[in-house]
């Protein structure tokens, strides 16, 4: 920016108004290096104070390193003595990308500021602003960083017209402007605030699938898949505000040479054979989250949905000793239009994650104790189903939601439509269900289907069968050559960074000829890949191979409780 302002300066041809602006944008960028570098008087101010800094950061003993949060760079009024010219506001960035859109009001020591600029992130030739083209499904919320695709990778569904979102731009910093008046209308429109729309795709991990799916089924009807996924890309887009006038219409207008937010009139400035300066962008931020996504039965209305999303929220949170922002929910793909709350999106918020959510995809009982303690909180006994009516410490009953219950400040827009007594009977329903895990984006009866079809012998199969009956874990893969070490397990599980070779041994093996082979392919996993191996042989079937199982829950997990 600083390089861009100084050769303004330099054009001969430039106006004077191009030259005046240019030497405030040489101001503030030099304000915001001497920040950064620590050049000033008073290094006690500011974010950028070096332990103040790293303090944010995580770089303290016992930490995480954290997500880089994006910055409001607020300019100072005058040059004060210690020197400041003035100072960055941090946000997460997930909460920057609607406290910072454009033309947002940020209230700093008494003071008013607009949101009036931003950093433009160049593209890797350095020639212009960086932009890029999306399909979002429009039923599940699914992200496609390809727009080639015709149909999702998620639900199958077919992309609509406005599944293609076209000049996405990654939000950097903002840069602001004090601003003492503003109109009525102005003021009224940004508190609506920022429609903002998420997306999330399921990032595979080398050989290891992206995600997992498991069933939820209650008296042999099935009450909904969970889907989930480590470190899932999360993606949020601010497509303008919630009260513009057209709906159709997404995105801001960008003068993509200095980086300000302009009006829709400025869109006629263009030159017509010349690369546009203004243009129309979406600003978004992305991270990586732990993120399950919950999809129900769709014969379960929308009102329950609702609820049960902020419920199972309250219950998790309850079960797991979470704080309220540790904890994300969305609705996907939107809270609106035809396929509202098609699915409900949890993500693990807290830096580096808490596990919670993966426990709760993959482990029967984890979703019948979140559906007990959230029937407690929304005053029911989880016993009986009957109504309490209050919290035990309240005063007055609680007719429909109240603050101890489904509501919060963060939920204001749902407020109206939130009952507690409609999702009585799908928690009473969750707390009864069973949970049989996936893999890889399959259900499990798909995925033993697979695995039973690759099979070599009826000895592989018996395996298959038992870990059937017992609920454990399915193997990932099935007669698959480890790459690079020419072996081929007959089974392989890929969990929690761990790879896990099962061989199930027949009487074959019991030559001395092949023990040397198997000795030989045990020592190359192990010692050269790094994988754990684990031989069941044909002569322990049964009790023995359960004894063995059981030794190792963290690759088969738990035994369903019925088995």
């Amino acid at each position: 920016e600083l390089d861009q302002a100084n050769t303004t300066l330099k054009t001969i041809g430039a106006s004077e108004g191009s030259k005046q602006r240019a030497r405030g944008r040489i101001s503030e960028a030099r304000a915001a290096l001497d920040l950064l570098k620590g050049q000033v008087d008073d290094v006690l101010q500011g974010d950028f104070y070096t332990y103040r800094y790293f303090a944010s950061e995580g770089f303290l003993p016992g930490y995480s390193f954290p997500r880089l949060p994006l910055s409001a760079f607020i300019p100072a009024e005058r040059r004060t003595r210690s020197g400041g010219e003035g100072d960055f506001i941090q946000r997460p960035r997930f909460m920057a990308i609607s406290e910072f859109g454009p033309g947002a009001f940020i209230y700093h020591e008494g003071a008013r500021y607009e949101v009036n600029r931003v950093s433009l992130p160049a593209r890797d030739d350095g020639t212009g602003v960086h932009i890029t083209e999306i399909k979002r499904c429009s039923a599940c919320g699914y992200l496609h960083e390809s727009t080639e695709p015709d149909l999702c990778q998620h639900c199958g569904a077919p992309f609509a017209l406005e599944s293609t979102m076209a000049n996405l731009m990654r939000l950097l910093s903002v840069k602001t402007r004090r601003r003492d008046r503003i109109s009525a209308d102005e003021e009224e429109r940004q508190r609506a605030g920022h429609e903002i729309v998420t997306t999330i795709r399921f990032v595979p991990h080398g050989v290891r699938a992206g995600q997992l799916t498991s069933t939820i089924t209650e008296g042999g009807h099935e009450l909904g898949t969970m889907t989930y996924g480590d470190t899932a890309l999360i993606r949020r887009m601010n497509v303008g505000l919630r009260r513009r006038k057209d709906k159709d219409v997404r995105g801001y207008v960008l003068d993509t040479v200095d980086g300000r937010w302009c009006k829709e009139a400025d869109l006629a400035k263009n030159v017509h054979g010349e690369a546009p300066r203004y243009q129309r962008v979406i600003p978004h931020v992305e991270d990586h989250r732990n993120a399950l996504l919950l999809h129900l039965d769709p014969s379960i209305g929308t009102d329950q949905r609702m609820a049960a999303m902020y419920a199972l929220k309250r219950g998790i949170e309850a079960v797991y000793q979470l704080e309220g922002s540790e904890l994300a929910v969305e609705a996907l793909p939107s809270n609106t239009g035809d396929h509202a709350w098609s699915r409900l999106l949890f993500f693990e918020a807290a830096e580096g994650g808490a596990g919670v959510l993966r426990r709760l995809a993959t482990e029967n009982g984890q979703i019948n104790q979140v559906a007990r303690k959230a029937l407690e909180i929304l005053h029911f006994d989880p016993d009986t189903g009957a109504d309490l009516h209050r919290a035990p410490h309240a005063i007055e009953d609680c007719a429909q939601a109240c603050y101890d219950c489904l509501l919060s400040y963060s939920n204001q827009w749902d407020h109206q439509h939130l009952d507690r007594h409609r999702v009585v009977d799908l928690l009473q329903r969750l707390a009864a269900s069973s949970v049989a895990v996936g893999a890889g984006g399959e259900d499990r009866a798909a995925q033993l289907e697979r695995l039973t079809k690759a099979c070599d012998s009826e000895l592989e199969k018996q395996f298959l069968v038992l870990l059937e009956q017992h609920g454990f874990r399915l193997p990932d893969d099935a007669q698959k050559i480890v790459d690079g070490y020419y072996v081929r397990p007959d089974f392989a599980y890929h969990t929690d960074g761990m790879d896990v070779a099962i061989f199930i041994d027949g009487p074959i093996h019991d030559t001395a000829h092949q023990s040397q082979k198997d000795e030989q392919a045990r020592m190359k996993l192990e010692d050269e890949a790094g994988w754990l191996v684990l031989r069941f042989h044909h002569d322990n079937a049964g009790t023995n191979w359960l004894n063995t199982i059981a030794e190792h829950g963290g690759v088969f997990g738990e035994a369903k409780a019925d088995a």
